[in-house]
């Protein structure tokens, strides 16, 4: 299925975001304005090393990229993606690296869901500011 295919509710752990919800209440979402903000660069630098690194067949960095990635999506409530990450490690510990790449090279367009449903819930909790 294309992550296309999917909607918010399926792209964001809807437990998290309630948790989320909780503390941006308190600031009008600037703590989750912030919190998006700093996934947004860690993931998008992150993703390009674990491309460079599944290129270099550097499996080892590989797998501690899509870890740390697999975190930080997790933090956010970022869950589809979260899977994705997971199924890179999972797949390269399996010496699965054609099917590691095809997963890897998923995840820019399952980010652009993400930051989209993000940047959504943090407009929610704004307001109209």
């Amino acid at each position: 299925m294309r992550p296309s295919d999917h909607d918010d509710a399926q792209v964001l752990d809807a437990a998290a975001v309630a948790q989320l919800r909780l503390l941006g209440e308190e600031d009008s979402g600037h703590f989750i304005e912030e919190l998006v903000a700093l996934f947004d660069r860690d993931f998008s630098h992150r993703a390009g090393a674990l491309q460079a690194a599944l290129r270099a067949s550097d499996f080892a960095r590989a797998t501690s990229l899509a870890h740390t990635m697999r975190g930080s999506c997790v933090a956010v409530g970022a869950q589809r993606i979260a899977r994705r990450c997971e199924e890179v490690e999972e797949r390269v510990g399996r010496e699965d690296y054609v099917g590691a790449r095809v997963v890897a090279a998923q995840l820019p367009a399952e980010y652009v869901l993400a930051k989209q449903a993000l940047d959504a819930e943090v407009h929610r909790l704004r307001g109209s500011d």
